[in-house]
């Protein structure tokens, strides 16, 4: 089966492709400063995203503030068949190539009456990509993790809503999505009403 990995936040000292052998693995943003912290580090990548914005905006600090330490080592990767999606090819990384927004957003257009919600975060545009590229299998690895009940985790969530539906737009296309733990975009392990009261976050 044609299977990616979406690794996001959870550090664990392999990579994800031993669990999934014969994976793609795409990595988003700074998982490798995240690997870091730990004196650890993923290399076995195939694709690497940043679909944010480098500068500054009045709705986004942008990646030189926000994460400077993570745009200093994209600097360092060479063009070298290994892409890292940005929303605009940057002269100053060899590596980058412009995410095609057009195409993605043009095989998924929006239901009648509908703005284009669905679309909320970044890991919404590489689900998306995913399934235009024809991947039968889709691994998120380390997403939804952050599930407390402060002002901000529940910020953090809502941000990110735009990942169910995607989860259930793939699966509607019949691609398999495996969502490991710990993550609150997995199902209660429970049938609502019938034996659970509601959402349980599953945690590891």
């Amino acid at each position: 089966m044609n299977t990616v990995v979406i690794h996001g936040k959870v550090i664990k000292p392999i990579s994800p492709k031993v669990q999934f052998p014969g994976a793609d693995l795409w990595c988003c943003t700074h998982t490798q400063q995240q690997y870091g912290k730990f004196k650890s580090r993923i290399d076995d990548w195939d694709e690497w995203f940043e679909v944010h914005l480098v500068e500054r905006t009045p709705f986004y600090d942008g990646v030189r503030i926000k994460r400077p330490k993570t745009l200093a080592w994209y600097r360092t990767l060479p063009a070298n068949g290994r892409p890292l999606w940005m929303m605009d090819v940057d002269s100053t990384i060899p590596a980058s190539k412009r995410f095609p927004i057009e195409e993605i957003e043009a095989a998924f257009p929006p239901d009648p009456g509908e703005d284009g919600q669905q679309w909320t975060c970044q890991v919404d545009y590489m689900i998306a990509f995913a399934i235009l590229r024809g991947y039968q299998h889709i691994v998120l690895h380390g997403h939804g993790v952050r599930h407390g009940r402060t002002a901000a985790d529940m910020e953090h969530m809502l941000a990110h809503r735009g990942i169910l539906y995607w989860i259930g737009f793939a699966r509607g296309r019949r691609v398999r999505v495996t969502v490991l733990e710990p993550s609150w975009y997995r199902a209660p392990a429970k049938r609502y009403a019938y034996e659970t009261g509601g959402l349980k976050v599953r945690a590891a």
